[in-house]
């Protein structure tokens, strides 16, 4: 933006010098062609790419006013040049070859009605070309940096994907088969203690125990699900953590796949709320609510609490909820959480 202001007042400068010494027709002539094609300049350089038929008209009065400005003064082909250029840089070829000719044409016009020398449509079209040659140079070096920084970051996700299969290789061969083979030996141990008589409060236990390492076999399958990409059911999945944390579950919304990290960090966010609840009000009702946005998706988790529980809800090291907004952020997304007028809640929302 400096640099095409700085171009600008040189070049306002180089004209107004020529247009000095003619005559007061000639020279008002000229100033009006000059302001005309300054405002163009401008208005270019306000719009940018960001309005794209907008930007041609600016250029297009830059290379005409410019051009009728050459049968005046030579430097006045100054301005078919830089309009030529800036076609060439934000253009493709039709049209910034459409608006290079404007500049040409408009001193061939002008020169045929004023009937000043003939070499200056010449110079005029050799400053255009050299202008659009230059602009499409850069174009094509953008063009081609890009395309580099596209492969390079298309490069990084493979190796980030292979990575992370890599690793979901491991969790699954190590954790879940772990899992796995505990469950299957404490299955067989409840079978021989009940046929013993053991009572049936460790009984229970061992059984409750069985259920937790189900569960978390359940959770390492769900993190491989999520390493290797593949969609996660969140609805179901929050549906299976209400009914075993006795919550209430409600979806505003149609619900849609969501990206597994996006999803999985919903899921945790839930996981970790409902266990502070339990934690910090226990027996105190909770319900979990996901709302699927246009673009967000939204999960609240709250809890009703007695005072006392609102005064345990201040205990611990908070690392849970500092786990959740980590997740968040990763995400791009927000965690809010605090008490309320009668209990606590958690708010997460990513976009999805």
């Amino acid at each position: 933006m400096v640099i095409r202001l700085g171009w600008l007042v040189v070049a306002v400068y180089a004209v107004g010098q020529r247009l000095a010494g003619l005559s007061p027709s000639a020279e008002l002539s000229g100033a009006l062609l000059m302001s005309a094609a300054v405002i163009g300049w401008l208005g270019w350089m306000r719009l940018g790419p960001r309005r794209r038929w907008l930007s041609v008209a600016a250029l297009i009065v830059v290379a005409v006013c410019g051009g009728a400005l050459a049968a005046f003064t030579r430097t006045g082909i100054v301005f078919p040049a830089v309009a030529a250029l800036s076609a060439g840089v934000g253009f493709d070829p039709p049209i910034s070859f459409a608006m290079t000719v404007a500049g040409p044409a408009a001193i061939a016009a002008a020169i045929g009605l004023s009937g000043g020398p003939v070499d200056v449509v010449a110079g005029g079209f050799a400053a255009a070309l050299a202008g659009l040659v230059a602009g499409t140079t850069r174009r094509q070096e953008r063009q081609r940096i890009g395309q580099r920084a596209l492969l390079d970051v298309e490069h990084e996700r493979a190796e980030a994907l292979a990575d992370r299969a890599r690793l979901a290789r491991e969790v699954h061969d190590v954790l879940a088969h772990t899992l796995g083979a505990v469950s299957l030996q404490l299955e067989a141990l409840d079978g021989d203690l009940a046929q013993a008589g053991t009572d049936e409060a460790a009984l229970a236990r061992l059984r409750r125990t069985r259920q937790l390492v189900v569960a978390g076999l359940d959770e390492t399958r769900l993190a491989v699900r999520a390493l290797r990409e593949r969609p996660i059911p969140l609805t179901d999945q929050l549906a299976a953590l209400a009914a075993d944390r006795a919550a209430e579950l409600s979806v505003v919304g149609s619900p849609r796949p969501l990206a597994p990290e996006a999803a999985l960090a919903l899921y945790r966010a839930a996981q970790e709320a409902l266990t502070n609840a339990a934690k910090h009000a226990p027996g105190a009702p909770v319900t979990i609510s996901v709302e699927f946005g246009a673009e967000t998706v939204t999960l609240t988790v709250t809890n009703l609490a007695t005072t006392h529980h609102l005064a345990l809800a201040a205990t611990g090291a908070g690392y849970g909820l500092q786990g959740i907004r980590e997740r968040m952020e990763l995400l791009g997304g927000r965690c809010r959480a605090g008490p309320t007028t009668d209990g606590w809640q958690v708010e997460v929302e990513v976009r999805a």
